[in-house]
Formats: structure tokens, C-alpha cells, sequence
């Protein structure tokens, strides 16, 4: 290590102690000093190239990742250097692929931290929000200058020009994948009247960018008056108890009440692994849905109410991408009018009485 340190500086060698101590033993304290030496606006746009680049090539540890280390600030830099560009598999609905070697412990801690990985995918949409547009053109203008350079080279098979139009493909298609990728928004909100003073709001995120919840209006003029509060399940253990965090309280006005919220429900990942298109071993970080119970406080519903007879107030919930900050269309799911794709769809029901095994044996009459 100390061959590419400046041994004149003590503190640059202490710095690159902290991200070698991390990768020797990952742990959430050595990585939050990781966090307090290293630059991370920078190394977040550089972990968004080498996304682009889907490339395995560059691991802190090997001669591929250089640092400089910035006295002024006490921060280290990442210097690019040395990357494979490699076209990402079409499956699974990731962007997080290695074909050998894996992420480095740096990488893994931040892909593993949902606001870290949130942060990452904010840089990328920076870069292709427009679609792509400004960055394949910044790649052509380098690119149309070199390529007749490359074309003139034909001692090598394949000549160099040829590769060359390989890789601006594969860039390309990548490009493509990764904003088609975060721009996509899907969520689900169950609704379950959990008695007449409390229901349960299930958020799920089908989404690789998560959503970020605005507000929820709802709506009931016969029922809702008073005051309301607005729970976080924090434990997760799907009851309301005092270990929950209240989100918002709020006064009902003209059976309406109103909860402003910046709630983000960003989904899981895991480490996997598989042989994709064409027999080729990849190893992925696989998106799994983001979760979120909310219970709602205060008067819902009549207590003599019948079975059959509850109306469930209505609903709107305000929410955007997490990544891109476009709005995302919300309604109650039915079959008469199909939600637009990327929508947050709405199931609400009494989830009140328990389910009676034998319901199915009754008549109506028996049933209510």
C-alpha cells in the first residue's frame, strides 16, 4: 500500500487505512469512517459510470481503483482507471451485475443501504434523464474523432475499429436499459379496516427506484370527525403498539382529513446469482418489493355497523418515483376501469371479523 501513498503524508496513509480496515472486517462502524474519508459525491458519480460501464473490473484492492488524496479536505478520490465495458443481461430487473470477482466490501455496503443505493441512482438519473441524449452525444464527439484513427489499424483481427463500434453499442444499450430501469414506478396500497377506531395502510413498491409518499386524502362526510393520527409500524410486527413512530396528526375537516408526508418506501435487494442468456454466469443484486405499514387512528367506521353494509372512504395518495421525482397516477383497482401501467393501485376491505370456515355453508340470510 504504501507504494501508491505519498509517504510524505501521514494522514493519506491513514485514510487508506480506514477503507483496508473496512474491507478486512465490514462492519457498519468501519463503514460509517469510510464514509467520513472518502469524497462521496465523487465516488458515487464514479460508481455510477462503472454501473454504466457494467463493468466487474474495478474493485478497491486491485490495481484498477487509484485514489488521490485531497489535503485541503482530508478526503480521498477516486481516479478512474482501467475499466471493462460489458453489455447487462436483460434479466433480472436489476442494474447491479457481475460477471466474476463481485462488488468490493465499499460497494457491497453501499448497494446493501437503501438511502446510499437511492443517492447512487439519483446521480445515474442525472446523467440520462433526458434519455441518454447528452451523454451519447458527449461519447460521439470523442469517439467520431478516434474511430478513423482505429479503422486505419488493420493488423489486428478484429481490427480495432470494429471493437470499437462493438463497445459504443453496448454503452448505448446500457444506457437505455439503466433510465428504462429507474424510470419505471409500480405500488401497491391495502387498505384493511382493522376495527372502528383503526385500520392498517400496507404500502409495496414494485419498483427498482421505490416511491417517495407525499400525502394520503381520504374522505368520509357520514364518519370522519375529530382527530386522526397517523402511525409507522417501526417494530414490523403488523400490530399498533407504543413502539411506533407517529407520522402526522390532523383534525377532520368536513369528513375529509389530509396527511403532508415525505415518506420514502424504497425496495430490499439480495445477493444472487444465475446463468443468464445464453449460458453465461452473472452474479446480481435482486430487487425485492420495499414495504410499509402506516395505522391510522380515530374514528373509521360505525361500531354497529353490518358486514355487508361498510362503505370505505375515499382514497387519494400522492406519491412520485424516488428516483426521477415524476408523479406517479394512484386509483382504486377494478376491472371496470384498468389503472394506467406504473400506477399505485388501491384495494380497500373490512378486515374486522375473522374469517368464518363456515361462511361458504350459509344462506344470505344466515351469513348477515
Amino acid at each position: 500500500m504504501r507504494r501508491l501513498v505519498d509517504r510524505e503524508d501521514q494522514l493519506s496513509f491513514r485514510a487508506m487505512q480506514v477503507l483496508i480496515e473496512h474491507s478486512v472486517n465490514p462492519t457498519e462502524e468501519n463503514f460509517r469512517r469510510v464514509l467520513e474519508v472518502m469524497d462521496w459525491e465523487k465516488y458515487l458519480h464514479f460508481r455510477a459510470m462503472t454501473t454504466l460501464c457494467n463493468t466487474n473490473h474495478v474493485r478497491f484492492g486491485s490495481d484498477n481503483l487509484r485514489l488521490y488524496y485531497d489535503s485541503s479536505r482530508g478526503l480521498l478520490e477516486p481516479v478512474p482507471w482501467d475499466l471493462h465495458l460489458t453489455r447487462m443481461p436483460k434479466e433480472p430487473g436489476t442494474i447491479d451485475f457481475w460477471n466474476s470477482h463481485g462488488p468490493d466490501q465499499i460497494q457491497r455496503a453501499t448497494l446493501e443501504n437503501s438511502m446510499l443505493r437511492l443517492q447512487r441512482n439519483r446521480v445515474l438519473w442525472e446523467l440520462l434523464g433526458d434519455g441518454g441524449i447528452m451523454m451519447r452525444n458527449k461519447f460521439d464527439k470523442i469517439y467520431d474523432h478516434i474511430r478513423p484513427l482505429a479503422w486505419a489499424d488493420v493488423l489486428t483481427t478484429p481490427v480495432q475499429g470494429h471493437k470499437m463500434d462493438e463497445l459504443r453499442n453496448n454503452l448505448f444499450y446500457n444506457i437505455k436499459r439503466v433510465h428504462k430501469v429507474l424510470s419505471l414506478s409500480s405500488a401497491n396500497l391495502a387498505f384493511r379496516l382493522q376495527g372502528d377506531q383503526q385500520a392498517a395502510l400496507e404500502f409495496a413498491t414494485l419498483n427498482f427506484s421505490g416511491i417517495r409518499l407525499k400525502g394520503i386524502h381520504l374522505s368520509d362526510p357520514q364518519t370522519f370527525e375529530g382527530e386522526y393520527q397517523l402511525y409507522e409500524d417501526k417494530n414490523a410486527n403488523n400490530e399498533f403498539d407504543s413502539s411506533d413512530t407517529l407520522l402526522a396528526s390532523v383534525v377532520a375537516e368536513n369528513g375529509a382529513i389530509d396527511f403532508e408526508l415525505d415518506k420514502y418506501i424504497l425496495p430490499d435487494v439480495f445477493y444472487s446469482n444465475d446463468y443468464l442468456e445464453g449460458g453465461r454466469y452473472w452474479e446480481f443484486y435482486e430487487t425485492v418489493s420495499g414495504r410499509c405499514r402506516l395505522f391510522l387512528i380515530g374514528n373509521l367506521a360505525s361500531r354497529n355497523r353490518k358486514p355487508m353494509a361498510w362503505r370505505p372512504p375515499k382514497i387519494q395518495v400522492t406519491a412520485v418515483n424516488a428516483v426521477t421525482d415524476r408523479a406517479i397516477a394512484a386509483g382504486v383497482i377494478n376491472r371496470e376501469t384498468p389503472l394506467p401501467q406504473g400506477s399505485l393501485g388501491i384495494t380497500v376491505f373490512d378486515a374486522t371479523a375473522p374469517f368464518d370456515l363456515n361462511a361458504p355453508n350459509y344462506t344470505r340470510q344466515e351469513f348477515l
